[in-house]
């Protein structure tokens, strides 16, 4: 298999930063899509048993979905950010600002991958 020259320079110059953002985008990824196949299957099974209201179970799968496609987008940022793309720096950014209207743990998070893809400058310089 013949790998183009980015792809090796890549692989060797690639910041800590962008790989320890990359890997959360990807850990969250995997667990927002299998919490919506989840929601789907196992949510609605108890939305429906434990509250007698119809549109629950309706409620019910819009999670799932929402949580389903969400988990492919973090896969794609993830991916995007693994090799170094710029847009993926941007949309993980985009995503950051708005976990900062999340809890405690996820304005840590949001700021840290801030901090890690726009103030770390080994990591800035990669994707510009």
């Amino acid at each position: 298999m013949v790998k183009s020259r980015k792809s090796k320079n890549v692989q060797k110059n690639r910041p800590i930063g962008a790989t320890i953002v990359a890997i959360y985008y990807f850990i969250v990824g995997i667990f927002a899509f299998i919490g919506g196949i989840l929601f789907l299957t196992i949510g609605n099974m108890f939305f429906s048993t434990f509250v007698k209201m119809p549109f629950m179970n309706v409620l019910g799968s819009v999670i799932g979905i929402v949580s389903i496609i969400l988990g492919v987008l973090y896969l794609i940022i993830a991916y995007g950010l693994w090799k170094l793309n710029k847009w993926a720096q941007i949309i993980a950014t985009i995503f950051a600002i708005l976990g900062l209207f999340g809890g405690p743990f996820g304005i840590v998070l949001s700021i840290a991958v801030i901090l890690l893809l726009w103030v770390h400058k080994e990591t800035r310089l990669a994707f510009s």
